[in-house]
């Protein structure tokens, strides 16, 4: 956890002498989204995973469309907010999540060696659906 929490301090150190102008500067933010994430599931604090969303907020705000990381950055988005989900029991996180899962998997070639996790973790989020709410559309979502 000490390692952890030292490359923590170290990314977050990064993001602040960063200029927001600075071209790398959306990709530290992400570094930093997915150490805060990490912390979170280690140690399971609501505020690790506050911290993740808002970071990763941040770097998908400021990732051009078209870019090659863009998908990436909103799977990690919606990731988070069906962690919370999973916490909360708030459908909107889980919405959310949806949102995002279906605009990384729009954005993901046929061929991208990441289309099928993208389509997993859009599968995880519709049966999440489902057995929260029982609707047999979302479990066909997760068939297809």
């Amino acid at each position: 956890m000490e390692d952890l929490e030292a490359a923590l301090k170290n990314i977050q150190a990064a993001v602040t002498q960063t200029p927001e102008s600075h071209p790398d500067y959306a990709d530290r933010l992400q570094a930093l989204a997915e150490s805060l994430v990490d912390q979170f599931r280690r140690s399971g604090n609501l505020e690790d995973l506050e911290g993740a969303l808002q970071t990763t907020q941040m770097a998908v705000a400021r990732t051009p469309e078209g870019s090659p990381y863009l998908a990436g950055r909103l799977q990690s988005l919606a990731r988070s907010l069906r962690d919370r989900f999973q916490r909360s029991g708030d459908m909107r996180d889980l919405e959310g999540a949806l949102q995002y899962n279906r605009q990384a998997v729009a954005l993901t070639p046929e061929g991208d060696p990441y289309l099928a996790e993208r389509l997993q973790h859009l599968a995880m989020s519709f049966r999440a659906r489902y057995q929260r709410l029982g609707d047999i559309q979302d479990l066909d979502s997760v068939l297809k």
